[in-house]
């Protein structure tokens, strides 16, 4: 896996540097995706000091990148100004919290069984004495009855599950067309709340909009795990972007603690503690500016500020509705 990364970057820094070469250019982006790709599957190891080879694969791996930064900036003319950035960092976070089960669990949100050939699920040892797995047709049969009226009584063999050691776990999806309010995606890192004015399949008026938002700020800021809040912020979308496309983001946004977020559903299952998914994206990133006129030895940004300051550096005015500020130690 990791040497297959190193040899997409390879190839892109060849086609990178041919490009810088052969092509009239006045703004040049190159992306290197291959560290995070890594980080997702070994930021734990790599914090570690793990001598795997794997790991020392992945250290090579920011070698190589490392020398084809140093090569291509030998290439650039002098005057030009270089911003090396990353759009987030990563951390280890204590644990996972399933935004669509909590939506779930309040009515908000309507899930369905995932119409699927194989049952959709999964076996969870509680304790290292549960160490045998439910036989194939055990699951078979739980998703059969989670489809007829005998899903009420599933609480019951979970309970049972439960004190022999285990915990049967089934995937479930949202059902958008009966749901008031979902996390769509992970990526999304808020939620939306499904009104009809935007969505095809919305099911809330805009006035009910209005007050379901304010209902679930409000309950989601006093959300806790294990006694500390389950975010550091819930923020309202409408006040933290602007411009004409700000409607089409969240309705609330999530600021990330101690927990990650999934838009997994497992009827029961709020949060689980450090599973190997709960490595995950990291608000703050880096970013590295160096060029003419910048002179400034700490810079502190937001990512909505990068493109603003492309486009003063280019002699571009940022259009007024435009997220973010042309970050003044590198426009001057």
């Amino acid at each position: 896996y990791v040497r297959d990364i190193r040899e997409l970057e390879a190839v892109r820094f060849r086609v990178a540097a041919r490009a810088l070469k052969e092509v009239e250019w006045d703004f040049f982006f190159l992306l290197f995706s291959g560290t995070d790709l890594v980080q997702h599957v070994l930021y734990d190891k790599l914090l570690e000091g793990s001598q795997d080879e794997v790991v020392r694969e992945a250290l090579s791996l920011y070698s190589d990148i490392d020398s084809y930064i140093n090569e291509l900036l030998r290439m650039v003319p002098k005057e030009t100004i270089t911003i090396l950035m990353s759009d987030h960092g990563f951390k280890a976070f204590k644990g996972i919290f399933y935004v669509n089960e909590w939506l779930r669990q309040r009515d908000y949100l309507k899930a369905k069984v995932r119409e699927e050939e194989e049952a959709p699920f999964t076996l969870f040892p509680e304790s290292k004495k549960a160490t045998r797995s439910l036989p194939g047709f055990a699951a078979k049969l739980a998703f059969t009855l989670m489809k007829t009226p005998l899903r009420r009584l599933s609480p019951v063999g979970m309970k049972l599950l439960g004190r022999l050691g285990f915990r049967i776990s089934a995937s479930m999806e949202v059902d958008v067309r009966r749901s008031r309010a979902l996390m769509p995606t992970t990526e999304a890192m808020g939620l939306y709340i499904n009104d009809d004015e935007r969505f095809e399949d919305g099911i809330v008026s805009a006035e009910e909009a209005r007050s379901l938002k304010e209902e679930l700020l409000e309950s989601l800021r006093e959300v806790k795990i294990g006694g500390e809040p389950a975010f550091k912020e819930v923020l309202d979308g409408l006040k933290l972007y602007r411009g004409r496309m700000a409607r089409m983001g969240p309705d609330i946004v999530f600021r990330l603690g101690n927990y990650g977020v999934r838009k997994s559903i497992y009827p029961g299952t709020l949060w689980r503690g450090t599973p190997p998914s709960a490595i995950e994206h990291e608000e703050e990133g880096i970013i590295i500016a160096f060029g003419e006129g910048i002179s400034a030895k700490r810079i502190r940004a937001s990512i909505m500020d990068i493109a603003p300051t492309v486009l003063e550096i280019m002699g571009v005015t940022p259009p007024p509705d435009l997220d973010g500020r042309a970050i003044p130690q590198i426009v001057g």
